[in-house]
């Protein structure tokens, strides 16, 4: 009798060992897995990081160039100078042109992202 007991116990403490051992696995496997996201996110995080200090870096000298292009001379015998030109569609085949500067080129320019997000053509 006692030697069946011990060998019922040993069974059972087999089987729990063995459930033991698979929920183990798992919970390695489910950590392995979450540590893959969390190294995806981080790199992720970092290049978001390195691309927020790209913005902050370049943005003075950014501005200056925008500055500089919105208040320079319309006076076409001023060179060098680069035209801001708006192009609007005529028809099928002709389209027109306006020169931008100071307040038009501001306006033009806060426009289009209202345009496109609105779905029309820009």
């Amino acid at each position: 009798m006692a030697g069946n007991n011990v060998t019922d116990l040993a069974k059972r403490l087999r089987n729990f060992a063995g459930i033991q051992l698979r929920d183990c696995r798992e919970a390695a496997l489910l950590i392995e897995q979450q540590d893959a996201v969390i190294q995806q996110f981080s790199a992720t995080l970092e290049s978001l990081r390195n691309q927020v200090e790209d913005l902050k870096r370049n943005a003075p000298k950014d501005a200056k160039r925008y500055r500089w292009l919105r208040e320079q001379s319309s006076d076409p015998s001023v060179v060098p100078r680069i035209e801001a030109t708006r192009w609007t569609e005529l028809d099928e085949s002709v389209n027109e042109g306006e020169g931008l500067r100071m307040e038009a080129l501001d306006a033009a320019i806060d426009a289009l992202p209202q345009s496109h997000s609105n779905g029309e053509a820009g």
